[in-house]
């Protein structure tokens, strides 16, 4: 219609003006009157199609916010419309990269990835990356992580691989990118031993302690049952020379995703009374208490017009009418 036509004389820039502008009204509560969610996901294919890094990127990061306000019961029906909304375009640029990539190809890969095989759990691009995780440390650094993330998620073959390579491991940033694998783990049982390493003396804790900030949102309650369980022996090798209260910034990530209103004050009593005689953490608290407060707020704004929005799709194709 009339809407369409003007959409598409908008320069790529001016669209995505307008995206954030109806992303912000649809998504932050305390900007006054908001609009409906569906409008700002109807920018999704539009952006997509675009195919720039600064379109693209947006999108994915729609996609994550909708993955901390989805309900457990319809996770499926969400990782159902991630894998629809992102294969394409894993399909289109592939796993690994090409001599024939452009800076928007080469940047956007790994998010596309990521939304469709790791939050999405595309089946087949699981099983590519969890073959390719067979020689990891060969893979190209730009999707190396994000390969390792999606394998260790999926393969318990996977994750005491780099369970024994952490201890080892000499290159920083494969280091780092085994760890952030390990944390991306959903799986509480699996994620219980892969946050072990937090607890190795063979890996070096100003490595492992930032794995708390690469927790999925829906594994949150398993690490911070984790924190809980081994706080004084994570407090006890915390960086002596800190005083900036930055480095418990990692112990108190887990606990701002959870968005549920009855546990608020038990986290803000259990943030305080853990980490306020540590110096430089009271305003760390302070801030992620905020955040806390942040996320409940957008989740009771958001939580309907979600659940609205995902009772809305349909995860299976109606059959082809009978021939008469």
């Amino acid at each position: 219609g009339q809407r369409e036509a003007d959409h598409r004389q908008l320069s790529p820039a001016e669209r995505l003006v307008a995206y954030f502008d109806v992303m912000t009204s649809a998504m932050e509560p305390h900007h006054g009157e908001r609009l409906p969610l569906q409008l700002a996901l109807s920018f999704v294919p539009k952006l997509l199609g675009a195919g720039d890094r600064f379109s693209i990127a947006s999108v994915t990061d729609l996609a994550d916010r909708l993955r901390t306000f989805a309900a457990a019961d319809q996770r499926s029906k969400l990782e159902f419309w991630l894998r629809e909304t992102f294969g394409p375009g894993v399909a289109k640029l592939g796993l690994l990269p090409k001599s024939a990539d452009d800076l928007d190809a080469e940047v956007t890969r790994a998010r596309v990835f990521e939304e469709a095989a790791y939050a999405g759990r595309d089946p087949e691009l699981v099983k590519q990356a969890t073959e390719l995780a067979g020689h990891w440390r060969e893979l190209p650094e730009a999707m190396r992580g994000a390969i390792l993330a999606v394998a260790a998620d999926a393969s318990p073959d996977v994750q005491a691989e780099l369970l024994r390579a952490v201890d080892t491991e000499k290159d920083v940033k494969r280091l780092n990118e085994a760890l952030g694998a390990l944390a991306a783990v959903r799986d509480p049982a699996r994620l219980d031993h892969a946050l072990g390493a937090m607890l190795d003396p063979a890996v070096d804790f100003r490595r492992s302690m930032w794995m708390l900030q690469r927790i999925a949102p829906e594994a949150s309650a398993t690490a911070e049952a984790f924190v809980k369980a081994h706080q004084a022996a994570l407090l006890a090798r915390l960086p002596k020379i800190d005083d900036t209260g930055s480095s418990v910034r990692s112990f108190m990530a887990p606990f701002v995703e959870d968005c549920d209103p009855a546990h608020r004050d038990d986290i803000a009593s259990y943030l305080k009374q853990t980490y306020s005689g540590i110096p430089g953490a009271p305003r760390q608290i302070e801030q992620h208490i905020e955040r806390l407060d942040r996320c409940i707020a957008a989740h009771a704004a958001l939580g309907p017009d979600v659940r609205g929005w995902l009772g809305g799709i349909k995860t299976t194709k109606p059959k082809p009418k009978p021939k008469t």
